[in-house]
């Protein structure tokens, strides 16, 4: 799929242009935000989490960031992503590099897609203000969904003049190349064929070894297989980067979908990745708050469409399921509630959130109600979906 490049100065201005207005909470975030975070300060660990897809979610997720940035010198800041990535992003940070940070976004489309969007483009340049003069350091426990960032972090390791850099360069200029994760293609056989070859470069916090690139890609071929969970990977590799970036007891930032930071386990279905570190002691429940988004009258992106000779033609939305259209603010005890455009509550503040939960889109565990998942809730009132990537491409 070819999607037409715009000339660099040409997507400096758009990026400019549509994040224009979102430069949500300049100064630690809204009041309510804030106030929300001050009911548990003993938890040093926050975890926000919304369906996929709208653009108010990455506004309200930037309100909660805001408040930790504006308390802390130090925030580690966990997205959906992998650490290959996560190295990228931190790049990113570092650098400002605005193209690269699209291509990032860009990259999502493989395993999150409604991430692909302008709003998390306009999220991370928001972060990257808001951590000036701080340090946030981007940590990936996810299994990756693309090739991409793998073969240019293995590009960085191998010399110029080498036949690997010179296939590895080519698949990354070609924009036919199918980076997906899984599928038979020479992309797949040349990594295939690397995690064969001794392990280079050395091993310090901040370079990644040949070998987390390899051992990414092989989880996720276990994953699509079936030989093992993505949450229990994820949860392990949390644990095993803990000891390489030093993040226990320290501000933690954790943003992932609903099911894997929800604190319990849901009935018949293995725990997410929240609920195993719980679960497996790794943390007292007090020292982590669980914030989970509900959209009311909302909209996500939805399916991207391709024309006939293979490029982009727009994104669908999706406006009437029960994740967007208010149903679960009614389910679970929530109607009425307003407060401008976000509406923050505290669940042990409220008597809501304490009724059955027999109409969530998975069974809850016996005698478990929604204080028992989440700490809090932010309603998203009124928002409009998230608008692809592609529009600043």
């Amino acid at each position: 799929m070819r999607v037409k490049r715009i000339p660099v100065m040409v997507t400096i201005l758009l990026a400019a242009n549509v994040c224009s207005t979102f430069a949500a909470c300049p100064n630690g975030g809204s009041p309510t935000g804030a106030r929300l975070l001050d009911v548990k300060p003993s938890a040093n660990i926050t975890g926000f989490t919304v369906i996929h897809g709208s653009a108010g979610s990455e506004t309200a997720e930037l309100e909660l960031l805001a408040v930790w940035l504006d308390r802390t010198d130090t925030l580690y800041y966990f997205p959906e992503t992998d650490n290959i990535m996560a190295g990228y992003f931190n790049r990113y940070i570092e650098t400002g590099d605005e193209e690269l940070l699209r291509e990032l976004v860009y990259d999502y489309r493989f395993k999150v897609p409604q991430e692909a969007s302008v709003e998390t483009f306009c999220k991370w340049q928001r972060l990257r203000e808001l951590s000036a003069g701080k340090t946030v350091r981007v940590v990936g426990t996810d299994i990756p969904g693309s090739y991409r960032f793998a073969l240019r972090k293995l590009r960085e390791i191998f010399p110029d003049s080498s036949d690997v850099g010179a296939k590895i360069d080519r698949f990354l200029a070609d924009p036919r190349t199918n980076f997906a994760i899984g599928a038979e293609s020479p992309v797949k056989a040349l990594v295939d064929s690397l995690a064969a070859l001794p392990r280079y470069g050395q091993s310090n916090p901040d370079t990644i070894e040949p070998n987390d690139v390899f051992t990414g890609i092989g989880d996720t071929y276990r994953v699509l297989a079936g030989e093992a969970m993505r949450d229990e990977i994820n949860a392990g590799n949390y644990n095993a980067l803990e000891e390489r970036y030093g993040y226990r007891g320290k501000p933690q930032f954790i943003r992932m979908g609903v099911y894997h930071m929800m604190k319990e386990g849901f009935r018949d279905m293995y725990p997410g990745f929240m609920a195993l570190l719980l679960g497996g002691g790794k943390y007292p429940a007090g020292e982590v708050y669980i914030v989970m988004g509900l959209l009311d009258e909302s909209r996500v992106m939805g399916l991207r469409r391709y024309a006939p000779d293979g490029k982009f033609d727009g994104c669908g939305v999706q406006s009437d399921d029960r994740w967007t259209a208010g149903y679960l603010v009614g389910m679970l005890g929530f109607e009425g509630y307003r407060n401008g455009e976000l509406t923050w509550i505290d669940l042990s503040s409220t008597q809501a959130g304490l009724g059955n939960m027999d109409g969530f889109p998975w069974k809850p565990a016996p005698g478990k109600v929604l204080r028992d998942y989440a700490d809090a809730v932010v309603i998203i009132h009124g928002s409009g979906a998230a608008r692809p990537i592609e529009e600043i491409m």
